[in-house]
């Protein structure tokens, strides 16, 4: 008899876990806070803002714009949008040393000029860098345009062809932007 009442009370309490569980599922709720963990630790992995660059047609009209003339400036425009509910401060500075370019034409790697490298070099001890720190607030869920950037400043003029560019903005982690192409013609 004892036997029969342990086995049925162990079934029960079987039963019973995986109706339990079979409900958390379907509500996304634990004990023991399980699943608050696992969405903080998502909030976490979540980047704070997204970075998307576009074309510009100069740095004081900013009009969009595809296609330019070898010579001509390219004028690229950084824009971070705050992916949280929360307004973001963030740290602001020389360009050269909180941004990342990678430009490519027709497929290769284009070279960054000497005297971006050698701004770029951490070893150089007096650099004409700006040192300078400016902050900004990113207001909660919305879009701001932070500067916008001369890639003949970065690389110099820019010979015909077919570019892309990609821009990471390091700051922690780095934030990827968006691949943008472009077109200079002769």
């Amino acid at each position: 008899m004892f036997t029969r009442v342990s086995l049925l009370l162990v079934a029960m309490l079987l039963v019973g876990t995986a109706g339990l569980k079979a409900q958390q599922t379907a509500t996304g709720s634990t004990h023991g806070g399980a699943a608050q963990a696992n969405d903080a630790n998502d909030k976490q992995k979540q980047p704070k803002f997204t970075v998307e660059i576009s074309t510009v047609s100069d740095q004081l009209v900013r009009s969009p714009k595809s296609g330019y003339r070898a010579g001509e400036g390219v004028f690229i425009q950084l824009d971070l949008t705050n992916t949280t509910a929360e307004d973001l401060p963030l740290i602001m500075g020389d360009p050269f040393k909180h941004l990342r370019l990678k430009l490519t034409r027709d497929g290769k790697r284009v070279a960054f000029t000497q005297a971006v490298r050698d701004r770029l070099d951490p070893k150089r001890e007096k650099s004409p860098v700006f040192h300078g720190n400016a902050g900004i607030t990113l207001k909660a869920a919305s879009s701001t345009t932070i500067e916008v950037i001369n890639l003949n400043d970065w690389y110099g003029a820019l010979e015909p062809g077919n570019y892309e560019l990609t821009v990471w903005r390091v700051w922690g982690k780095g934030h990827k932007s968006n691949t943008l192409s472009f077109e200079i013609v002769p």
